[in-house]
């Protein structure tokens, strides 16, 4: 997959929401759509890894540290273990 490809998906999903806006105003869409991609990127990285903080903070590019931090501000946590 190319850059251009999850520039298209991202590009197509703005569209989406602002037609499901109505008309109405989003005075925040770069916060939101930043942040937005920013949870979405983690869990994905996140689940791919089965929750592995040092694999997936590898792949990101981050720090483990700046993951858990990402983690908790996006409410990001682990599936409950099977008992």
């Amino acid at each position: 997959m190319s850059n251009q490809t999850i520039r298209a998906a991202i590009h197509q999903s703005l569209d989406q929401y602002l037609q499901d806006l109505n008309g109405e105003t989003c005075g925040s869409l770069y916060r939101l759509t930043i942040n937005e991609a920013e949870a979405a990127v983690i869990h994905y990285v996140l689940t791919r890894h089965n929750f592995s903080q040092t694999r997936s903070a590898k792949m990101l590019g981050i720090t483990r540290n700046t993951l858990k931090k990402k983690m908790l501000k996006h409410g990001i946590k682990p599936p409950p273990a099977n008992e």
